[in-house]
């Protein structure tokens, strides 16, 4: 292990055996005592401020991996790297190199560097921000804002294509948390498509193609039930597809990403209350996880032909909002009677469901959602809601979650919900007042509006995709976290299209 910057913040991540050992550098002849040691191990880490007469150093350690397996070693990874950031930033630590011991293995190295970016993060515009930079700009929201890696006396980490990945794929996270996290009235409908459009212009050589169909277009192209949830704001309702053809040998889009994007939800006419309304400006979630993994999908090049679909609404007030008992004809042709305004989201969802299917007949279709409060009670904050029609595809995207430290719990769509869900003077009811079951229910609804050779997974996650006080846990953030976004690019890259 070796530095090569002085005048900084030197953050060294150490394996236990490195503790003993006279090959690293910066210890020089000076190896620490049994008590300091035993003090580190119990800790995780410790300031130093005698190992260099120029700055500071951090001294953090893993515990011996030998008889862990290679997930726990990851996790203990995730977790460390955290730590690093919490210890630098109340420090006030402005720049740092984070130097990383030769005996971690690539996989640990990888999840350090991922997590470290991950906690690095906080969303805030204040008056005191140094970075020099503007709240649109991506580095403007990091706690530290320089910092470099060192491995192995490597510098440029991402030269190395297992580190580019994990760090692109925290990338992906940071760009939906920023999305999520700007407040209603900026981030309308119309600014989530100069954001999707600000993605697209990085990659202007990649293979994609982009549509926007908004305001009367919707009606145009029968979504009435998208059209009507968007109607009574000001920024017009628009429903964006990115297509993204990595897999140039084929014409067959092997899977679509469908994110709800409610804007700002008041929950209309029927409006929210106080203690509810306040936060509904990361409603549109699952859009904003989606167009992280439009990100990172672009950066690296995944070779897959993928629909990324957002469907993006505000849902207020207005002499022109829908009304509760509405009877609206969707897309699809199935009449909704509209049992509760502020059960929203499943009908911007169900009208994109019939568009991605009927214009580019994917073979699966996950759709990401913050859709209910009651999978939050079901689940708690730690796991999205997983509701699927083919158990075999959600199992598949369940271990692809658990990799990348995203994960999802097996929820079922019962007949008993199916039924509720039909209409008395109209096919299906958005909303009943039925007291239980609330994401199961809504899942339902959903379903009506899934073709049967589809294969289609829905993940709830409004109650894992935001935390607040006390409940935030390193490397997740304060607000919207971008839960999702690594799981959908993970997936796509672990695919083997024949």
């Amino acid at each position: 292990m070796e530095s090569k910057i002085s005048n900084s913040v030197i953050a060294l991540v150490l394996h236990k055996q490195d503790l003993v050992s006279t090959n690293v550098t910066e210890l020089k002849d000076r190896q620490l005592s049994q008590n300091f040691q035993a003090i580190l191990l119990k800790n995780k880490s410790l300031w130093n401020h005698d190992l260099r007469e120029e700055g500071s150093t951090l001294l953090a350690v893993l515990d011996d991996f030998t008889n862990l397996s290679v997930d726990k070693q990851r996790l203990n990874a995730r977790k460390l790297a955290a730590k690093v950031v919490a210890d630098l930033y109340a420090s006030k630590t402005k720049e740092v190199q984070v130097v990383l011991s030769d005996l971690m293995t690539e996989e640990v190295v990888a999840a350090f560097l991922n997590s470290f970016i991950l906690a690095n993060y906080r969303y805030s515009i204040k008056s005191t921000n140094e970075s020099g930079l503007t709240p649109d700009q991506p580095n403007y929201h990091r706690k530290i804002h320089n910092y470099t890696f060192s491995y192995k006396g490597e510098t440029e980490l991402r030269s190395n294509s297992t580190f580019n990945y994990w760090i692109t794929l925290a990338e992906a996270v940071l760009i939906a948390r920023t999305a999520g996290n700007t407040r209603g009235s900026v981030a309308n409908p119309e600014y989530m498509e100069k954001e999707t459009r600000k993605v697209l212009e990085q990659f202007k050589d990649s293979p994609v193609t982009l549509k926007v169909i908004k305001g009367q277009e919707l009606v145009d192209q029968g979504m009435n039930l998208f059209y009507n949830v968007g109607k009574g704001a000001l920024s017009e309702p628009r429903f964006i597809v990115v297509e993204y053809r990595g897999d140039q040998t084929q014409d067959q889009f092997h899977i679509a990403y469908v994110g709800k994007g409610i804007t700002f939800d008041t929950g209309g006419i029927n409006l929210k209350g106080s203690g509810s309304i306040e936060d509904m400006y990361w409603d549109k979630g699952g859009a904003c996880s989606i167009l992280g993994a439009l990100q990172g999908t672009l950066q690296l090049q995944i070779k897959m032909n993928v629909i990324f679909a957002f469907a993006y609404a505000e849902n207020s007030i207005g002499n022109a909002s829908f009304l509760p008992c509405d009877i609206l004809t969707s897309m699809k042709g199935l009449t909704v009677e509209i049992g509760n305004t502020d059960a929203e989201g499943r009908l911007v969802l169900a009208d994109s469901f019939t568009y991605v299917q009927q214009n580019y007949k994917p073979q699966k279709m996950i759709d990401l959602a913050t859709l209910t409060g009651a999978i939050r009670v079901a689940l708690g904050q730690q796991h999205g809601g997983l509701f699927t029609n083919d158990e075999a595809f959600g199992n598949e995207f369940r271990l692809t979650g658990n990799e990348v430290f995203e994960e999802n719990w097996w929820m079922p769509i019962t007949d008993e919900a199916r039924e509720i869900m039909k209409g008395t003077v109209s096919d299906l009811s958005n909303y009943k007042s039925h007291p239980y079951g609330g994401a199961v229910k809504a899942a339902a609804f959903l379903e009506y509006f899934v073709e049967k050779d589809t294969k289609w997974i829905h993940l709830d996650i409004a109650g894992v995709s935001a935390t607040f006080g006390g409940n935030v846990k390193p490397p997740h953030c304060e607000g919207f976290n971008g839960f999702g976004a690594q799981s959908l690019i993970h997936y796509l890259a672990q695919q083997k299209i024949e």
